[in-house]
């Protein structure tokens, strides 16, 4: 059996969160950024609860026709190689930036804990205080810092039973 969204909604309340369920499997939440900003976040469940979206379905607003949307478009893309787990998505100028994961890697087949879902939504969190500035000053300057040359790519605290199995390829190849 998959997680529900009364499960998440019940997690969100004991660690202090506000929340709105939006739809069928769906529950937004909002995250306040380092800088103040304030980020709509929506928590999904699919496949009958076996898979869990965390997104940020408006992350960059007003991106079409920008001067530098190629160069957005290509640090996007880094980005997703530095990261290995976050994806994206752009319709008509809007940017939407989102990490799954199936649920059917939990070791026993145990179902979502509350610790799980925090350091999930937290590590979601942190990674959008990290790639927000980034990507704006992109659309800004044309120029994008790999990992290597900005800061450092802040490590998403997700425990190991989370991480799809083709991470290990990816970080074997990078040792």
């Amino acid at each position: 059996m998959g997680a529900t969204l009364e499960q998440i909604a019940y997690y969100l309340t004991q660690q202090g969160r506000e929340y709105t369920k939006l739809a069928e499997g769906c529950i937004a939440v909002e995250a306040v950024l380092g800088n103040g900003d304030k980020l709509a976040i929506t928590i999904t469940l699919q496949e009958n609860g076996e898979y869990l979206e965390i997104a940020a379905p408006q992350l960059l607003q007003g991106v079409e026709g920008k001067v530098n949307q190629s160069a957005l478009f290509q640090a996007m893309l880094a980005i997703s190689w530095e990261t290995k787990l976050l994806r994206w998505q752009y319709a008509n100028g809007e940017v939407l930036g989102a990490i799954g994961f199936p649920l059917e890697h939990l070791a026993l087949r145990e179902i979502l804990s509350e610790a799980r879902l925090n350091d999930a939504l937290n590590g979601f969190i942190s990674l959008m205080n990290y790639i927000i500035p980034r990507l704006e000053a992109v659309l800004e300057t044309g120029e994008y810092l790999a990992a290597e040359e900005a800061e450092e790519l802040p490590r998403l605290n997700l425990p190991e039973i989370f991480r799809p199995k083709s991470l290990d390829i990816f970080n074997r190849g990078a040792a």
